[in-house]
């Protein structure tokens, strides 16, 4: 009901979730964070508890590391969905491993150029970009249980004809 108060968490198994503390009822949320993603605030809490650059480049280290590890949980939720037919299972494994690719290439390409300039903030300007990278892949990939979701919903009205 309306005023309800929802709590939002994150759960390495289960992904972002809104929790009404009185019941404890949850819910996944795949979509809808405006930059408030459970991961973005702990991101940001990270980093206002130390500004040093290297604060910050193990703010954005740590990060990566979350940001990576959703972005396995959506491949693994994907595979193990019987909803998927194998075809599209087939494409995500491709998708995963182009993308793997990429990064590394990507990251190899980056952290050259970051590393010209002298000064300690190039590293910290180069670990930020990768994080907002891998950050926005898994954003991209939360957005297909959409389609996911549409389909299950969509089973539910022909099963009831």
């Amino acid at each position: 009901p309306v005023g309800t108060k929802m709590q939002l968490a994150y759960s390495r198994s289960e992904g972002a979730m809104l929790i009404n503390a009185e019941s404890n009822f949850r819910v996944v949320v795949y979509d809808g964070f405006d930059g408030k993603h459970p991961l973005d605030i702990l991101y940001q809490r990270n980093l206002a508890l130390d500004y040093s650059n290297m604060g910050m480049v193990m703010a954005h280290d740590a990060s990566i590391t979350r940001w990576k590890q959703e972005i396995q949980r959506i491949h693994e939720y994907f595979q193990k969905s019987s909803q998927l037919p194998p075809e599209a299972k087939a494409a995500l494994v491709a998708e995963q491993k182009a993308w793997d690719a990429f990064l590394a290439a990507h990251s190899k390409a980056s952290s050259s150029l970051y590393a010209l300039p002298d000064g300690t903030m190039w590293r910290g300007m180069s670990s930020d970009g990768h994080r907002e990278m891998i950050r926005d892949h898994a954003m991209r990939l939360l957005k297909l249980f959409e389609a996911l979701s549409a389909a299950d919903i969509m089973s539910w009205n022909l099963s009831g004809e």
